[in-house]
């Protein structure tokens, strides 16, 4: 995903990207989503439009019980909820699961090791894997629903990564936008009641030519 603040900063080291980039003949780039595609394939010589690699996960199996509801809000400067709006988020929540809510984040405020990692990617996944529903303004908050088939209702932030990212999955139904904190309920109400199971067939090619790039230019 790219950004250049609308700055005399930005703007300049976005033209200096440009000079830099475009010298390397074996540099390729690849977006995540349509937005950021459209910006760097005017600005850049190879660039391919390629969904987030956690799309690439088979379907994450549990045999967990889900209970209750996980609230994954960014606290930075990407966040969109205000404090009022997230406590109405709260409340329906706890209209909806008692006192079965918790809050999470798909990130640490501590530093793992490469031996750690895989571990705690699966305790976040047996995490999202347990509740009945997340919701979530977060990216891979969103993406980690979509690989654990849980029900997920999307809360839009600043970047144009999140919406432009659900492009990708928009066929899985239990995956849904709002952008009023006040359809919460509503919308999950909507989402079917069964169990769900994630399905990435259609990305797959992506990483296919992916694979393709690297290997051809380890052939040359």
């Amino acid at each position: 995903t790219i950004f250049y603040e609308d700055s005399e900063y930005g703007i300049a080291e976005f033209k200096n990207s440009k000079k830099l980039y475009n010298k390397h003949r074996n540099l390729y780039l690849y977006a995540r989503e349509k937005t950021s595609y459209d910006i760097m394939s005017e600005a850049y010589n190879k660039v391919k439009l390629v969904p987030d690699m956690v799309f690439s996960l088979d379907q994450y199996e549990s045999n967990a019980v889900r209970k209750g509801g996980i609230l994954c809000l960014r606290s930075d400067l990407e966040k969109t909820c205000t404090s009022e709006q997230k406590e109405q988020i709260l409340m329906q929540m706890k209209n909806l699961f008692g006192n079965a809510v918790v809050e999470s984040d798909t990130v640490l405020d501590r530093d793992l090791t490469i031996e750690q990692r895989k571990s705690e990617l699966n305790m976040k996944f047996t995490e999202f894997a347990q509740a009945e529903l997340v919701v979530t303004d977060r990216l891979h908050g969103m993406i980690f629903c979509a690989v654990t088939g849980t029900p997920c209702v999307v809360i839009d932030s600043k970047s144009p990564k999140l919406r432009g990212c659900y492009e990708w999955i928009r066929h899985l139904d239990y995956i849904r936008f709002i952008d009023d904190p006040a359809e919460l309920t509503d919308v999950y109400h909507s989402i079917p009641k069964k169990e769900h199971r994630y399905d990435n067939r259609s990305l797959l090619h992506y990483y296919d030519e992916l694979v393709d790039d690297i290997l051809n230019l380890f052939k040359k």
